[in-house]
């Protein structure tokens, strides 16, 4: 192992992931109907005891007619259930046009992915089932950290030379850099998926802190309902194979990107 791989830490015990977001954006906003059904859930409120609706301003451009008004926003839900050290495990959000699930205390794929489609699920069930999907969304940020003063995380000591990342950066013995770039894929499903990454080094009170995003986008290439993305063959449904590809896809991008000996600390060795 290269000796600089020691003086990496990594976010969390047995892996860097800091967050992981598992979001599905429909193509027309939540309405006062889905609201309902989302107050009138009690699996919802178990799953997180912290709910709120931030206050929302509403303006309206334009002349109005005397004595008609307008409708009232709908609110966003900010969902939070938190650990006993007051820490956050699972947040998200429902509301917009969007339903955002995200795990904060990430220790394997099969047991957040279990726990993540529980709650898409019961989020996703209060919409209207025939309203259509717009995208499903996968991002992961990976975090690590050093003391700038051994030099851990410039980033040849972070990133094998890959294609994604400009050649000028991976040369570069300065801990703070950024990058940010993005492409389009057509898996076998033929649906077109957006992949993006975004790395950023920094120093904090002479801690150098290094984070990798990785993001994917699918978009449905005909029209897909809420309602077929639930529906379930054999125990699979759209939304277990879009999600275990997304988490296929970032494991192989994060072999193309990462030294080995980093892979072997964070269990992606192959």
């Amino acid at each position: 192992m290269d000796e600089n791989i020691k003086y990496i830490g990594l976010f969390a015990e047995s892996n860097a992931i800091e967050v992981a977001n598992f979001c599905v954006y429909l193509d027309s906003p939540i309405d006062h109907a889905d609201i309902r059904r989302f107050d009138e859930s009690r699996e919802i409120k178990d799953l997180y005891p912290a709910i709120n609706s931030p206050d929302m301003l509403q303006i309206r451009i334009g002349n109005q007619r005397q004595g008609s008004s307008s409708p009232p926003p709908v609110p966003v839900k900010q969902l939070n259930h938190y650990r006993p050290d007051g820490k956050p495990d699972w947040t998200g959000s429902f509301g917009e046009n969007r339903i955002l699930v995200s795990c904060h205390f990430y220790d394997s794929w099969e047991s957040v992915w279990l726990d993540a489609k529980k709650r898409l699920d019961l989020l996703l069930g209060c919409v209207d089932q025939y309203k259509n999907i717009f995208s499903i969304d996968y991002s992961v940020t990976d975090t690590f950290s050093a003391r700038r003063a051994d030099e851990s995380l410039v980033p040849s000591n972070l990133f094998k030379d890959n294609e994604f990342i400009a050649k000028y950066i991976l040369k570069s013995k300065d801990n703070r850099w950024d990058f940010s770039q993005g492409w389009f894929e057509n898996p076998t499903t033929q649906d077109q998926v957006l992949m993006r990454i975004e790395g950023q080094g920094g120093i904090e009170n002479d801690v150098v802190i290094a984070s990798i995003v990785n993001l994917y986008s699918q978009r449905p290439s005909t029209k897909v309902a809420v309602k077929d993305l639930l529906d379930s063959v054999d125990g699979n449904s759209i939304l277990d194979q879009v999600f275990e590809q997304f988490h296929d896809q970032n494991k192989r991008l994060l072999r193309q990107l990462l030294v080995d000996g980093l892979l072997d600390r964070m269990g992606l060795g192959e």
